[in-house]
């Protein structure tokens, strides 16, 4: 009897939200088995950012782009970390997966921003954040960055969705 695939779940990202009527789903599929349209760019298109490519790829390179000029740097603990809001409301803040980045986003972060103040930012050691060699990248650190990107807002509490693959 073949064995379920255990990776199958975890390469699923909710992508279908409840409460007051709003609800996003997946426009079109990654190719991936159960992969959703909002899952990486990277899963979609396997080139790097900076190749060349088809018409879309280098749409998707100007969304990418698009969300980096609205995003800024702050300072944590000398390093450079991206970070992003949009919208007013509750805060909601957006906590990408590994091995990914805030971008991983993009195609939720609009609707999200309707009712809520949405904050995404890269992790140190992903995205546009900076990648110190041999930081020690325990998750008990990026706990910490975490509250400094809430508190660089002057957010106390809040909302939390992330994700993983």
């Amino acid at each position: 009897m073949p064995r379920a695939n255990p990776g199958a779940r975890k390469r699923r990202i909710l992508c279908q939200l409840g409460g007051s009527g709003a609800a996003l789903r997946p426009v079109a599929r990654s190719g991936l088995p159960d992969a959703p349209a909002c899952a990486a760019p990277w899963l979609r298109h396997p080139r790097l950012p900076g190749s060349t490519g088809s018409a879309t790829r280098a749409a998707d390179m100007n969304d990418i782009e698009s969300w980096r000029s609205s995003g800024e740097f702050l300072a944590w603990r000398d390093h450079r970390v991206f970070v992003r809001a949009r919208g007013e409301g509750p805060p909601l803040l957006l906590i990408h997966g590994f091995p990914t980045a805030s971008y991983d986003w993009h195609a939720v972060e609009p609707a999200l921003a309707r009712q809520n103040r949405v904050i995404a930012f890269d992790l140190l050691g992903f995205g546009w954040s900076d990648k110190p060699a041999g930081h020690d990248y325990r998750i008990a650190g990026q706990a910490d960055l975490a509250e400094a990107v809430l508190a660089h807002f002057g957010i106390r509490e809040a909302s939390v969705l992330a994700h993983d693959y």
